[in-house]
């Protein structure tokens, strides 16, 4: 999509089709894709759509000249009575801040996405900030 401004943000999306499947976060809060030799961590990737969707960003921010992406990970189900459950996870993926990936904020729906919306929501995303300690981690 595109802002106000002309600058283009990819949205990528992944979806899993599960409970409990929307993230993998560490004790800090961030989006789990590396093993503790800092390798990429695929049963995350594949198991969580937030973190699969984060790692499609991160190709992107290596391999194309893209710096700024939006990444969205969806869960749905039906639950034991059949009523559709879901959850949406919507991240900041930048070199600005490395590529961990910084949550933007609970959404319900995708209606941050409408046109009418997406100038409003880029604006949140620009005031995302790491903090020092996050930098030097």
């Amino acid at each position: 999509m595109q802002d106000k401004n002309l600058v283009n943000y990819p949205i990528l999306t992944d979806y899993k089709g599960y409970k409990d499947k929307l993230v993998m976060l560490d004790a800090d809060g961030k989006v789990v894709n590396k093993t503790a030799k800092n390798q990429p961590d695929f049963k995350n990737i594949n198991s969580y759509a937030v973190n699969g969707a984060v790692h499609y960003a991160n190709a992107l921010l290596h391999y194309t000249s893209y710096t700024d992406i939006i990444a969205v990970g969806m869960t749905g189900y039906k639950n034991d009575s059949g009523k559709l459950e879901y959850e949406i996870g919507v991240y900041y993926v930048s070199k600005h801040n490395f590529g961990i990936g910084q949550k933007v904020d609970d959404y319900k729906d995708f209606s941050f996405l409408k046109k009418s919306n997406f100038d409003g929501f880029i604006e949140k995303v620009r005031r995302l900030q790491l903090s020092q300690e996050e930098i030097e981690k």
